[in-house]
């Protein structure tokens, strides 16, 4: 069943619909896991394949990261986040990150040897897509994952290039006041958390996963294997371990695959119940509504009683 509630922004009249277009954050992890592994199908790029093969200009030690260290998020890159100058007003973009990270000489561990989740891995498979395909991250996106599942209204969004149909704004609470608050100044990195979508969009991914019909048979196979133990497994059910795009583990003993999103404006929550044959998606343009969990268990404990 699909609900919505509320109106795309807090003056407007226009209701929210399961038409309407959220900022999906960190969810959108999946979909860029979805358009490496499309390029790993079409024989365009390999799994094992260093970054250095992509960036030529990397630090040496680029050499023993691979693309499947930045899909675990065990590469060991620093996070751009952290790097960011403090008083950074405009826009960076998924190269000024990949700039960002050039500047960094060595990795905060070993790559390869253990979990760290960081958002800069995905940004650089964002540009790695754009490098294999010879295709606008955008375009292939569209043409690759979000058009063969039926996501009419799915996009990497950067504002000035492109717009949802139909688009809500995102808010922050201010004491006991509602602030608009709907970019920041890592609005516009693609790769780990740039796409916008509809409820309708995300059913009929969840649904295309849940009939094996998004990617081919050995895709779905490594993207939902627990391939890492993670770092947030001992107090965050069902967090134990990383795919590629999705944590993997265990809620009322049946196996959960999950992502959050969070981020300037929006909130957001999915979660998948194979052997349930359900799914639960949240999204909200909310930053970080304490509710949002809440809500979710309440959910979960009506599929899995």
């Amino acid at each position: 069943c699909k609900e919505t509630w509320g109106t795309l922004c807090a003056d407007a009249t226009s209701a929210c619909t399961p038409q309407s277009c959220f900022r999906l954050a960190s969810v959108s992890k999946q979909f860029t896991a979805a358009a490496i592994l499309r390029l790993v199908e079409q024989d365009r790029l390999r799994l094992d394949d260093p970054l250095s093969k992509f960036f030529p200009e990397s630090p040496t030690f680029w050499r023993t990261i691979n693309i499947h260290h930045l899909l675990t998020h065990t590469s060991g890159l620093a996070d751009y986040e952290n790097l960011i100058p403090h008083e950074q007003r405009l826009q960076l973009t998924d190269g000024n990150v990949l700039n960002l990270l050039l500047d960094v000489n060595q990795p905060n561990f070993p790559p390869g040897s253990k979990f760290a989740y960081s958002n800069s891995g995905y940004a650089l498979l964002g540009l790695i897509v754009e490098i294999a395909s010879q295709r606008p991250f955008p375009v292939f996106a569209r043409e690759a994952v979000f058009g063969p599942v039926g996501m009419p209204s799915a996009q990497l969004y950067l504002r000035g290039l492109s717009r949802p149909s139909e688009r809500v704004y995102g808010y922050r609470r201010d004491g006991d006041a509602w602030e608009f608050a709907d970019q920041s100044a890592t609005s516009a990195v693609l790769g780990d958390g740039g796409v916008y979508a509809s409820l309708d969009d995300l059913q009929a991914w969840l649904l295309a996963l849940d009939r094996g019909e998004a990617l081919a048979p050995e895709s779905l196979k490594l993207m939902f294997h627990p391939h890492v133990v993670s770092d947030r497994s001992d107090d965050a059910g069902g967090y134990d371990a990383y795919g590629y795009g999705w944590f993997v583990g265990r809620r009322r003993g049946q196996t959960v695959y999950l992502h959050a999103g969070s981020t300037c404006g929006f909130s957001l929550m999915v979660q998948r119940f194979p052997e349930r044959r359900g799914a639960v998606a949240l999204l909200l343009n909310q930053y970080r509504n304490d509710a949002t969990d809440a809500f979710v268990e309440q959910v979960v404990e009506t599929l899995l009683p």
